[in-house]
Order: structure tokens, then C-alpha cells, then sequence
């Protein structure tokens, strides 16, 4: 089907193609890093290896739904990268403190998975699991525990105090806002579309057709996949940054240049993009 676009503008099938290709050298290229923090036994490297993989991971499934042109679902798997890639930078940057901290809070959350309920009405259904773990019988786990206990009793969800914006300002503080602008940007154009996409509201599903868009929405399927387009080109080029952005922390951390430069190459020469350039 024709979109009616050309070649070079933002939203045409060839520059998704180019944007895709972009993102996929850059998840490849942090994909690369990871053997460098492979065998250290220091608890920063140790946490954000686990985090390496899990973007890794979750990059791989946005380049196969941004191919596919899946629009929905890849903003829900650009929110997961996104805050995965900004937790290791933050934790690149409280250092020990931080990666204690995140441990400490899946080794409760572990525990907390083998008896679980959930009571609505007159109904309540269990998850409970064969293993018995006594944490009394485990300082670490104890405290863990409490720790992520409020003074209600109720479990506390988040790993770290700090909101994403304030984990965003700190990683600027130790390194500069040429790190942070690509964390800025995707908190700013990814998070809240992906929120609404992910927690199904009318919103969402109405964004994710256009039907919210200023300009009125789509007069044709074409147009539709045009839009479509347009946020996708958007989310891979900002991903892209993202990682940028974590290249620069984990080069200073490792002391270790070269990936650094190929992501700063890959980044200037997005300014040849023709949609860029008009």
C-alpha cells in the first residue's frame, strides 16, 4: 500500500528502516560491553550485568515488533528498556550503596513470591509455594524484609526512594548533561504514552490510532500506518540515545573508550537523516 510519503521523510518505510537499523547497532553495541564486567566480583558490576542482560534482552524484542511495525507493544517494551538502561545508570553512579540496596530487594521480593494471596469480596485465591524459608533463620533476609516493610506491614514495591527523575539528576550530577539529554528525552516522549498503552486506558488505545492527535484523526488506513510510523522512527531513535547514554557512564566506569566513539559516531550521523536535513 502506498503511505503517500517519500523516501526520506519522518513516518516512510525507508527511514523506519534506517532508525531500526540505527537502534540495532546500538543494542548490539551494548550487548558488546557486557563481557568486559564478565567475572568481576564487585556488587556494582555484578547488578548491572544482570540489568545488561535484561535490556539486551527486551531491545531484541523491540527491533522484532518495530520491523513488524507493532506500535502498541513496542512503546509498552520502550518503557521497560528505557527505565532497565536508566536503573543501571544509576546505579553506574550511587555506586555499592545502590547495588546493595537492589538486592536487597529481590532477595525479599523472592521470598515474598512463595506465599502470596489476594482477597477480593468473598473470594481470596493463594499462590503458595512447597518451599518453607524461615527468614528468622537468616539475618540477611530478615532485614531485608523489614526493610522493605512500611509501618503499616504493607510490602514497599519500589526498589529505590528516588523517582526517575531524580535518578536522572543525580546520573547528570556525576556526568554531565551530555549523558543525561538522551535519559530526559525518553523519560519526556516514552514513559507516559507507554504508561497509558501498558495499564490499558482509553487513552491509550485511543493514542495508539491517532485518535488524540491535534491534527484530527487519520483519514485513511495509509495515513494510519503513516502515524504509526512516526512513533516508531520516534521510539527507535530515542532508544538509541538511551543507550548512548549508558555507554558514556559504563565507558567511564570501565575506563574504556572505543564503544563510547562507535555510539557517538552512530548518534552524529543521524544529523544526515534528509528529514533532519529539510
Amino acid at each position: 500500500m502506498n503511505s503517500g510519503t517519500t523516501a526520506g521523510e519522518f513516518g516512510s518505510r525507508e527511514t523506519l528502516h534506517r532508525l531500526w537499523t540505527f537502534f540495532k547497532n546500538q543494542a548490539m553495541l551494548l550487548e558488546e560491553v557486557q563481557s568486559l564486567m564478565k567475572g568481576s566480583e564487585d556488587p556494582v558490576a555484578l547488578a548491572v550485568l544482570t540489568l545488561l542482560y535484561a535490556a539486551t534482552d527486551t531491545n531484541k524484542s523491540i527491533a522484532l515488533l518495530a520491523r513488524e511495525e507493532k506500535m502498541r507493544d513496542t512503546y509498552v517494551l520502550a518503557r521497560t528498556s528505557y527505565e532497565t538502561m536508566l536503573n543501571a545508570c544509576f546505579i553506574l553512579t550511587e555506586g555499592e550503596e545502590a547495588a546493595d540496596r537492589a538486592y536487597r530487594h529481590a532477595l525479599q521480593k523472592a521470598w515474598r513470591d512463595l506465599h502470596r494471596e489476594l482477597p477480593i469480596n468473598d473470594t481470596t485465591v493463594y499462590i503458595r509455594h512447597s518451599a518453607q524459608i524461615d527468614p528468622d533463620e537468616d539475618s540477611a533476609l530478615r532485614d531485608a524484609i523489614d526493610e522493605f516493610t512500611s509501618k503499616r506491614g504493607r510490602e514497599i514495591t519500589s526498589w529505590t526512594p528516588a523517582p526517575l527523575r531524580k535518578r536522572i539528576e543525580k546520573v547528570g550530577l556525576k556526568y554531565g548533561n551530555r549523558v543525561t539529554k538522551g535519559l530526559q528525552f525518553g523519560l519526556l516522549a516514552i514513559y507516559r504514552h507507554a504508561s497509558d498503552i501498558s495499564h490499558g486506558t482509553v487513552f491509550g488505545s485511543m493514542y495508539a490510532v491517532g485518535l488524540t492527535d491535534a491534527s484530527g484523526p487519520p483519514k485513511s488506513p495509509s495515513e494510519l500506518q503513516q502515524r504509526q510510523r512516526e512513533n516508531l522512527c520516534m521510539l527507535l531513535t530515542l532508544l538509541g540515545g538511551v543507550v548512548d547514554s549508558l555507554l558514556h557512564v559504563l565507558g567511564q566506569y570501565l575506563g574504556v573508550e572505543d564503544f563510547v566513539e562507535r555510539s557517538e559516531r552512530a548518534v552524529a550521523s543521524l544529523g544526515q537523516e534528509p528529514w533532519i536535513q529539510t
